[in-house]
């Protein structure tokens, strides 16, 4: 279609405004663009100024990122992520926006002189910080036993061995902890349900017991921990936990009470299913190798490699294109379908394409989680 008569071109030198007027004789639209003298990066009178903004401009990275996006939501696997709540590299708290409740507890078992955790730990799993880590998606409560904030009746904080635990005192048969509130925010309308663990020990479970409870009505009613997914606490309110010991007689062994947790989801999983509390990942073909071991030959995985988008398509309180979105260190997941259903894999090493520091997608290594491992305890 011939532009019409008042497109001006020709004849103009820099500094000249540029009008773009009528197309086909209908005036839709008046544009005055500055003409701009020679650069190295184009000759006299190109209005892109430089590639890198005419990139921006044009929204390439995003729409790089969109297609990337489709193309997981097609056909990547669900997994579940859990994510550390401390950085031992750079001794930094990661409190985040897969939030906990109560903030971040140094561990009992976390040693000055060494700097290290105890690997095994239920309460911070060898991370320093209680709860050690948070599931991607979720939001985590928690009662530790070194908790400055719970209420004591009748019990001492044992500390003989790490992580310290919560005892009848010698001379008592029955004590309580009390939690304070914490305030929560729960949709159930998807069918999303809480999910609950307690840790503890209880040496004579026929003459000893230890019951943890939850209220949310600040302690005027009381329900068993284990009925939480049951009863599914549902909107806005409170939440607080409280835990009983008891023994038929002094001379029985106390129980020792370490931590509970209880989660629910703050992510709506949509109809399909695909989108979550949850990522989806894309992998690569890979082989079982047996490898010789102390113990005997165990079959394990090397090579293995995915990728994801950033974490800010499967959780929209994430801000696009921060730090947030990246994986980090000791990181791991559990895929839930597939041949590798139900199978934990540790991250080895992580990267992020991102062109014009924007990342659209990032890539990982991982390896197969043997029975054995501490990521086996993690709830």
């Amino acid at each position: 279609m011939p532009l019409s008569s008042n497109f001006i071109t020709g004849g103009l030198g820099p500094g000249t405004n540029l009008v773009l007027g009528g197309l086909g004789g209908t005036l839709f639209q008046e544009i005055v663009v500055q003409k701009v003298r020679g650069t190295r990066y184009g000759p006299p009178g190109y209005w892109g100024r430089t590639i890198h903004h005419r990139i921006l401009c044009e929204e390439t990275i995003q729409k790089t990122r969109a297609l990337m996006q489709d193309h997981i939501q097609a056909g990547g696997l669900i997994a579940d992520l859990w994510l550390p709540v401390y950085s031992p590299i750079t001794g930094k708290k990661l409190v985040g926006i897969t939030d906990h409740m109560p903030g971040p507890i140094e561990c009992s078992c976390f040693k000055k002189t060494t700097q290290m955790s105890d690997r095994k730990c239920r309460s911070c799993y060898g991370q320093r910080l209680i709860p050690g880590y948070k599931k991607f998606g979720f939001r985590t409560y928690f009662m530790a036993s070194v908790d400055k904030t719970l209420t004591l009746t009748n019990l001492v904080l044992d500390n003989t061995f790490t992580p310290n635990r919560l005892r009848l005192r010698d001379d008592q048969l029955t004590g309580q902890t009390v939690s304070v509130d914490y305030p929560f925010s729960h949709d159930n309308s998807d069918g999303s349900t809480w999910l609950s663990e307690d840790v503890a020990i209880v040496e004579d479970s026929v003459h000893a017991s230890l019951l943890t409870e939850f209220s949310t009505d600040s302690g005027s009613t009381w329900n068993r921990l284990d009925r939480i997914g049951h009863i599914n606490p549902n909107g806005r309110g409170r939440i607080r936990f409280r835990v009983t010991l008891t023994r038929e007689s002094l001379k029985v062994a106390s129980p020792m009470f370490e931590i509970l947790r209880a989660r629910h989801p703050v992510i709506e999983e949509s109809s399909d299913g695909r989108i979550g509390p949850h990522i989806l990942i894309l992998r690569s073909v890979t082989a079982n190798q047996p490898q010789n071991k102390v113990h005997g030959i165990v079959v394990e995985r090397s090579g293995i490699r995915y990728w994801t988008v950033p974490l800010g398509f499967f959780d929209p309180t994430i801000p696009l294109y921060s730090k947030d979105e990246i994986l980090k260190r000791n990181t791991f997941i559990e895929i839930r379908e597939g041949q590798d259903n139900e199978i934990r894999f540790p991250i080895l090493d992580w990267s992020a394409s991102d062109p014009l520091g924007f990342a659209t997608r990032q890539f990982f290594g991982a390896r197969m989680a043997q029975e054995n491992e501490f990521l086996s305890f993690v709830f």
